[in-house]
């Protein structure tokens, strides 16, 4: 007799929004596979993962895949100027973008 797995939250299936796309007012469209992630921002699987867990970016899960959302990897790559961004560039614009809001609220 073998054990059954418990059955994965329907939450867990829902995408995950991450800062760029909250700051920059992003809604899902087009999710994209990590390797369509690299060739837009430069970052590698592992640090796109770092980021979705830092909630930076967001994500979902199709299956045993993550995908990314091909808009805020775009923004993501322009904060590179031709080179893969560093998280702390990201994390300064992001923290621009809130204090920007606040002052014209």
């Amino acid at each position: 007799m073998s054990e059954q797995q418990p059955a994965e939250p329907e939450s867990a299936r829902e995408p995950v929004r991450g800062a760029v796309a909250e700051s920059h007012d992003l809604t899902a469209s087009t999710w994209i596979n990590p390797r369509d992630a690299f060739a837009i921002t430069g970052l590698s699987t592992p640090a796109l993962v770092y980021w979705a867990n830092q909630s930076v970016i967001s994500w979902r899960r199709i299956g045993r895949r993550r995908q990314y959302m091909r808009e805020e990897m775009v923004i993501v790559a322009q904060l590179g100027t031709g080179r893969p961004p560093h998280l702390r560039s990201v994390r300064t614009h992001l923290a621009a973008r809130k204090k920007q809001a606040k002052g014209s609220a």
